[in-house]
């Protein structure tokens, strides 16, 4: 709300000032991966949890422009959900041993996303009639919610057996949430190579904010982290215009991506009841925090229609 005051007070003086709406459907591809490196007395673990964020979305976009100002906003969600898979695996190093074990299991993972962004553009200066340049600075939200199902996968042994383990695919084992705040500053380029067609090339620079909670539900385990993390998105898109004078009816393409990582932060571990995969142990009396890092790459690729007054 804020920014749009700030947008509409910026442009209020200025001779002509248009509105825009833009529908848009796509498609998102990527990864969410958590490192979780685990320390016992006789033992370490490394954990590695990638879910997969390949989606269907559908959003709109809208927008208040001036000569110098614009105040843009958007919305997208979850249209569809490929099922694609979450793999964990687990590597132990104990101290008594010379070699490592493995696990390595896949689940059938659902996705359940939204985003919201807003941003503020600021033109600096124009070279030549029809190229334009904008300060970008603006923030976004980003919430993921996986439920993942079933699970297929294989361990190997220091004698170098395999074991392998399976479990139904219509049953729930884990919920994981992940909220991103993400406040970025960068440039945006607007090129016109010819009358009626018309191309859009931005950069951010971001520094994210987090939050990640796991549910694991066959062992009554919770794990929370709260993180902090830099990154970059890169966007390009182009579009073709049907309108005339004034009106401009837009039907375009564009491609972004987005890359946050963080080096470090710390893991809350804790069971609300024994977990019966370690027989003898009172895991619920003994939370225990661990290192913690992730990596969030993604890219979408969209279909948009404008229409802008």
């Amino acid at each position: 709300m804020l920014g749009v005051l700030c947008a509409l007070a910026a442009t209020a003086g200025e001779p002509s000032v248009a509105v825009s709406a833009r529908p848009h459907f796509g498609y998102q591809v990527g990864r969410e991966q958590l490192t979780l490196p685990l320390r016992y007395p006789y033992s370490s673990t490394q954990i590695v949890l990638d879910y997969p964020t390949e989606l269907f979305l559908l959003g709109a976009e809208f927008g208040v422009h001036g000569s110098r100002f614009s105040f843009v906003a958007g919305i997208e969600t979850t249209l569809g959900n490929p099922g694609r898979r979450m793999g964990e695996d687990r590597t132990f190093y104990p101290s008594d041993r010379p070699s490592s074990v493995l696990y390595a299991t896949q689940s059938r993972a659902q996705l359940r996303a939204l985003t919201v962004d807003a941003a503020l553009r600021v033109r600096l200066a124009a070279a030549g009639r029809d190229a334009v340049g904008h300060l970008v600075t603006g923030a976004r939200f980003e919430s993921n919610a996986f439920n993942t199902f079933g699970m297929t996968g294989y361990g190997t042994q220091p004698d170098g057996r395999i074991s392998r383990a399976e479990l139904a695919d219509d049953v729930e084992i884990v919920r994981y949430k992940s909220r991103y705040l993400v406040p970025f500053v960068g440039l945006r380029f607007d090129l016109r190579p010819f009358d009626a067609v018309s191309v859009a090339v931005e950069v951010r620079a971001l520094h994210a904010w987090s939050s990640h909670d796991q549910d694991e539900l066959l062992r009554f385990k919770d794990m929370h982290a709260s993180a902090r993390a830099f990154g970059w998105s890169a966007a390009i898109e182009s579009a073709y215009d049907f309108g005339s004078g004034e009106e401009q009816w837009l039907l375009g393409l564009r491609g972004e991506i987005v890359d946050l990582e963080t080096s470090g932060g710390t893991m809350h571990h804790s069971y609300r009841a024994d977990d019966p995969a370690t027989d003898g142990y009172d895991d619920a009396a003994h939370p225990f925090d661990s290192a913690f890092a992730y990596r969030y790459l993604r890219a979408r690729f969209t279909v948009f229609g404008e229409a802008r007054f």
